[in-house]
């Protein structure tokens, strides 16, 4: 299953002043191997439409992600229930709330020029029968990122999860590669490639791109959207978001 909750690849920075830009865990799939400065809180929202397949579409915000620094490496992540508007044809539409996200963010380090990070964490059931979750899921997160000359950067991600669907457990498999390219001052996007494996189903390849608009050291604004490769993938999905540090 794809979870549009993505990291600007640019900044691999761990610990950071204010004085350095933002670095946020939207809008690509890929989180960021940083964590938000210590003494500092960071809210990142926005608003995702989905297209399913050609029967089904989402549109779900706002996406709150509310992450605090606890140490200089460690960091509590707070996901706010996504309320959803699902429509499918033929029937009328469904809305209500969805799952709530807990976990935390460690820093592992940097080797060779490529900097770790592990995010553990929870999604638990709180939302209206038929949108959330069946049952409290594993979702475990191993990321890492480096510099590339010319102000590029490369990032990638390995996510497990083990969500509940008519009873019975599955294991989610995906990897995420995202390259950062800047585009000019305070302006950047990124071009990342999702595959996404579940036991029993064809491996899912989605291709994402999108924008991220800097206008100071504290708050970013994102444009994204990105389209499936191959038929058990979402067809297509547009998004935007606003994030902010304090």
């Amino acid at each position: 299953m794809f979870w549009p909750t993505l990291a600007a690849a640019a900044t691999l920075i761990a610990r950071a002043p204010l004085t350095d830009p933002i670095v946020t865990d939207r809008p690509d799939f890929t989180e960021s191997s940083s964590v938000v400065p210590l003494g500092k809180t960071q809210i990142e929202s926005g608003l995702t439409w989905t297209k399913t397949d050609s029967q089904n579409s989402t549109l779900n915000g706002p996406e709150l992600l509310i992450r605090r620094s606890l140490t200089e490496n460690v960091e509590l992540r707070i996901g706010l229930p996504n309320y959803n508007w699902v429509h499918t044809s033929g029937t009328p539409p469904l809305s209500g709330f969805d799952d709530t996200y807990l976990g935390f963010k460690f820093h592992l380090g940097e080797c060779k020029g490529t900097s770790f990070a592990f995010i553990p964490a929870a999604v638990l059931p709180s939302g209206r029968e038929g949108i959330r979750s069946e049952a409290t899921a594993l979702d475990l997160k191993l990321v890492w990122g480096r510099s590339l000359p010319n102000d590029l950067s490369l990032s990638g991600m390995i996510y497990y999860s083990n969500p509940q669907e008519g009873g019975k457990r599955s294991d989610v498999w995906e990897h995420t590669l995202s390259l950062g390219v800047p585009v000019r001052e305070h302006l950047g996007m990124f071009v990342e490639h999702v595959l996404d494996v579940s036991r029993g189903a064809r491996p899912a390849h989605l291709l994402h791109t999108g924008f991220a608009y800097q206008p100071n050291p504290n708050s970013q604004f994102d444009l994204h959207f990105g389209f499936g490769l191959t038929g058990n993938a979402p067809r297509a999905f547009l998004g935007m978001g606003y994030s902010i540090r304090f």
